[in-house]
């Protein structure tokens, strides 16, 4: 999983002060309309970050999530490893 999944910074500089009588410029529109488009994308990011993880099956895990273990901490992983259901 990615570290930080929305590796750029979200325009946080857009004016937010508006009063009734202010004039809607073309690039008002412009940096809404990119700032549409960069959180889109973040949340795309974000999304992507989640392949790979732990599938949304609750409560369960499999051999392969949980990889080899032993049963005692005395035996080493190279003698006698192996995936819990093997285990048990």
């Amino acid at each position: 999983m990615a570290e930080r999944p929305v590796a750029t910074t979200l325009a946080s500089d857009q004016k937010t002060s508006w009063a009734l009588n202010d004039t809607v410029l073309n690039t008002d529109a412009n940096n809404w309309g990119q700032g549409i488009n960069d959180s889109q994308s973040a949340i795309n990011n974000i999304n992507t970050a989640f392949d790979g993880l732990l599938p949304n099956t609750a409560g369960s895990a499999t051999d392969t999530i949980i990889g080899t273990r032993t049963i005692t901490d005395t035996v080493t992983a190279v003698t006698g490893a192996n995936t819990l259901t093997n285990l048990l």
